[in-house]
């Protein structure tokens, strides 16, 4: 299910408010984090439960105690709602992201990993140190665009990039930190849109914000929207301004596994028709073009990262063994071959 789609189940059900919240894959879809969950997990209060009983087969779960199933696919945890262990978001209550995660880290169970790596990006966004009310506006109205990238530009790149962007920003005497904020978080938002043209959808979307000009001078919008059209490390112009170059520089990877996983997703979202071989191919012909010996990216670090020095002298031992490369392709993205 959508969001839409997902509301539009609940409101069917026409439950009272005030004695559920939602869980699960639910509250992930609300809070941005999911593109599409496949089923209604809902926490209810006893007096709620007892109704449930009364105009529904309840059957108990086999999965966790008190959990029962309503329909196929609706499931009801019996247990006790309180205010203070759920967020309204769009109007609906939902569990707070930290008792999900609290969850998810006490069952581990496998299919909740990823999962985990979302809602721990969120919250190291969620908890910036930049303007408060710039943030939320990024958390709640920009973040949840990116569950359409496909996955290598998702939540967890974008928190990557942010925290990265701020570091860099230390260094930088009289930089404005919501300025690079906003860069970092608006950098691949229209990745999803047309992946080859990404800066140049994200740079107009930053400069059509109508929300910005509550935080940002006009000049500095178009500053930022500059830094994010010339922040592409196949880009063959040095970045405009100190902001386009810490976005840039940020942007870069600083992990083996990284660009592999990358790769893989992009070439598996846009030729989804390609064997297995030929996407491993065009992997290794993408990452020597960017990395190898004369790589575009080597040229788009602006700052002193050590990081970074480390990853190209890994990254250019790997490219100089293709059966490595490919072991380690195969063992980065899970995969067989």
């Amino acid at each position: 299910m959508t969001k839409e789609e997902y509301l539009q189940r609940l409101d069917e059900l026409a439950l009272d408010k005030s004695q559920y919240y939602i869980i699960s894959g639910g509250a992930l879809l609300l809070y941005g984090l999911r593109e599409r969950t496949a089923d209604i997990d809902l926490r209810v209060g006893p007096e709620l439960f007892e109704k449930l009983k009364e105009s529904y087969d309840l059957r108990p779960s086999p999965k966790f105690e008190n959990l029962y199933d309503l329909a196929n696919d609706i499931e009801v945890l019996r247990g006790e709602v309180q205010i203070s262990d759920y967020d309204i978001i769009d109007g609906y209550p939902v569990i707070k992201i930290e008792r999900e995660l609290d969850w998810k880290l006490e069952h581990q169970r496998p299919k909740d990993q990823a999962d985990i790596c979302r809602i721990r990006a969120y919250l190291e966004i969620k908890s910036t140190n930049v303007d408060e009310d710039l943030r939320h506006y990024i958390v709640h109205d920009i973040l949840p665009e990116y569950r359409l990238n496909e996955e290598g530009h998702q939540i967890d790149h974008i928190n990557y990039v942010i925290q990265r962007s701020l570091k860099f920003a230390e260094t930088v005497p009289d930089i404005n930190r919501d300025m690079v904020f906003a860069v970092a978080a608006f950098h691949d938002i229209g990745h999803h849109i047309d992946a080859k043209h990404h800066e140049q959808i994200s740079s107009e979307r930053l400069a059509a914000d109508a929300q910005l000009i509550n935080y940002f001078s006009e000049s500095e919008i178009m500053v930022m929207a500059d830094a994010v059209l010339d922040h592409r490390s196949s880009s063959e112009s040095e970045p405009r301004s100190i902001y386009g170059k810490i976005v840039a520089s940020a942007d870069l990877n600083t992990s083996i596994e990284e660009p592999l996983r990358r790769t893989y997703s992009y070439r598996k979202a846009h030729s989804p028709k390609a064997s297995l071989d030929e996407i491993i191919d065009e992997s290794y012909a993408h990452l020597a073009e960017k990395f190898g010996n004369d790589g575009y990216a080597r040229e788009r670090m602006y700052f002193e990262d050590v990081d970074y020095d480390r990853f190209l002298f890994d990254i250019a031992e790997l490219m100089r063994d293709k059966e490595r490369f490919r072991k380690e392709f195969l063992r980065a993205n899970q995969l067989e071959g």
